[in-house]
Formats: C-alpha cells, sequence, structure tokens
C-alpha cells in the first residue's frame, strides 16, 4: 500500500487517482463481505482458508506488473488489482475468525483471538517500517517484487496450521438461515451484538487516520531522519499490541471483558489526546504504543464477546461484518 500510494502520488492526476485507489480498497470489501461470510458457514472453513491464503499470491504479483506499465496504464492496473485483493480479503476474514472458534472452541477463544490480533496489529504496523527499508536499498520496484516473495511465503501458514492441528471431523453445517444477509438480520435482532459489532470501528478509523500523518510527523523532529522516524512510529502501535495480546494469552480469561474493554477505550482516548500535545519524538512513540495495546486489547474484548454469544450457524457472516 505504502509504494503504490507512494507511485501514484508522483503520477499524473493524483486527485483522481489516489482517492480511486483508496475506493477500491475498500469498497468491494465491504459489498462482497456478506457473500463470503455466507460462504464460510457454507463450506468447511479450513479449504476456505487454505484457497484465500494461495489466492493471496496473485495481489502482489498483479501490483509488480502494474507498476511496469506506463502512464494511465500503470493507475488503472493499480486501482484494478486493489479491488481485486479487496475481494480477496472479504474472503479471507471470516475464514480465519472462524477458524479461531473451530480449533479453540469457548475455552480457548480469548488466548487464540488476542494472538490472532497481535498477528495483525504487529504485521500492520511493522510493514511500512519494512517498506521504507526496502524502498531505500531496493526501489519500488524492487520493494514490490519482496512483496511477492513474502507473499508466497505466507502460504505456507495453511500448510503449517494443517500440520499443527491434523486431521478434524467436518463442521456441522446448518441447512437453515443460510442466505448471505442471515448476519445482518441477526445484528438487527440482537442489538447488543449490534452495538459491539460498531464499537470496533472507532478505533481502527483513529487509526488509519494516525497512520497517515505518521510520515508527515516524523519528519519534524530533529534528531530523527524522516525515514528512521516513519520507521520507529509506524511499528510503535504494532510493539504494544504484540505486547498486550502476549498478557492476554498468559492471563488466560478475563472475568468483566466488557468493563476491561472500556477502561481500554478510556486509555486509548486518553493516549491519542495527549500525542499531538507532546513536541518528543520519544513521548509520541510511547503514546502510539500505549495506543496499540489498548486498541488490541479492546478489539480482543469485543471479537471475543461476539464469538461467544453468536450461533455458529452465523458466525462467519457475523466476522465478515
Amino acid at each position: 500500500m505504502l509504494v503504490t500510494t507512494w507511485l501514484l502520488l508522483r503520477g499524473a492526476n493524483k486527485e483522481l487517482w489516489l482517492p480511486a485507489f483508496m475506493i477500491a480498497r475498500a469498497a468491494p470489501k465491504l459489498l462482497a463481505a456478506p457473500f463470503a461470510g455466507a460462504l464460510a458457514d457454507r463450506i468447511d472453513r479450513l479449504t476456505l482458508y487454505r484457497a484465500s491464503r494461495l489466492l493471496a499470491i496473485l495481489p502482489p504479483v498483479g501490483l509488480a506488473l502494474a507498476v511496469s506499465a506506463t502512464g494511465l496504464w500503470q493507475s488503472w492496473g493499480i486501482v484494478a488489482v486493489a479491488a481485486f485483493g479487496s475481494i480477496l480479503a472479504s474472503i479471507d476474514q471470516p475464514a480465519r475468525r472462524g477458524l479461531l472458534w473451530d480449533v479453540g472452541g469457548p475455552a480457548r477463544v480469548l488466548g487464540a483471538t488476542s494472538l490472532s490480533t497481535a498477528a495483525f496489529h504487529s504485521a500492520a504496523s511493522l510493514s511500512p517500517a519494512l517498506a521504507v527499508g526496502l524502498v531505500g536499498f531496493l526501489g519500488s520496484s524492487g520493494a514490490l517484487g519482496a512483496a511477492v516473495l513474502i507473499s508466497c511465503l505466507s502460504t505456507l501458514s495453511a500448510w503449517t496450521f494443517v500440520r499443527q492441528t491434523g486431521c478434524r471431523p467436518p463442521r456441522a453445517v446448518s441447512t437453515h438461515d443460510r442466505g448471505p444477509m442471515g448476519g445482518v438480520g441477526y445484528l438487527l435482532r440482537t442489538p447488543h451484538c449490534l452495538v459491539l459489532l460498531c464499537l470496533t470501528a472507532a478505533p481502527g478509523l483513529i487509526g488509519r487516520a494516525l497512520a497517515i500523518l505518521i510520515p508527515l510527523i516524523a519528519g519534524s523532529h530533529q534528531g530523527a531522519g524522516a525515514m528512521a522516524g516513519t520507521g520507529a512510529l509506524a511499528s510503535a502501535p504494532g510493539a504494544g499490541a504484540f505486547v498486550a495480546a502476549i498478557a492476554l494469552t498468559m492471563l488466560g480469561e478475563v472475568s468483566s471483558k466488557s468493563r476491561f474493554a472500556l477502561v481500554c477505550a478510556f486509555a486509548f482516548t486518553i493516549s491519542i489526546a495527549l500525542y499531538p500535545m507532546s513536541d518528543s519524538f520519544y513521548t509520541r512513540a510511547l503514546l502510539l504504543a500505549i495506543a496499540g495495546a489498548c486498541s488490541a486489547t479492546f478489539g480482543t474484548m469485543i471479537f471475543t464477546m461476539l464469538h461467544l454469544q453468536v450461533p455458529d450457524h452465523l458466525r462467519g457472516r457475523v466476522m465478515a461484518l
């Protein structure tokens, strides 16, 4: 994302293509989510997860090919590949989250969800720092080539998962309420679950906005170069999220998940509010780490509560949303 955004900003008509790229990354996923969730409820989730891991190779390969083009074809190619990757992400999400329940069950869903959250936040936060380093050493084309290699290696996760879990009996698939909008209907009938799902949006929106501002903020500090500063600030939330998730996994269980989530939301708000008030690079990095820890813990509590309340035959459709 960082490399392709940089290329679009350098190209012609950036006012048109950059918003088109952002829409292409989000809109298809939103539209496909109910159908992808229904797919995760109708077939074996492990099979769906393995397929999504194999198909995950295609977007970085497509981006590497798109940037080799010139002019208008490059911009069109980047946007088209972003839309295709968005649809693949919509398939991966309910399959992966549903597997947490299939493998761990209610007794281990908190630990499984916290580790999954740690993996996601760490990768999403560390990848911009990795991108900065790869672009510095290899250039934009080389960085995208490295992304292709990383995506090929990521397919090994599905094979490793099968070896770790072994042969499992097939999951019972419900024969009723199989429509793609079943998850939406369930949420409308269950207001407390709808509120839980809506609460997950706030930290994500704030976090994405902050991620856009990080490269602008990083270069303004004396003694911290733009590249090193961007890498450090982008990595801080992932480091905080990882530490918090490991602590949650060691904790094992939290009796009052809603109260714990409320404390994390309050601490997240305070850390974000203090962030612009500080002129110290290290203080800001620490505040971002705290914000990452609170955001990851908040999301873990919310998704654990959803897992414990949503019927299994609707799990994929609700988790896809």
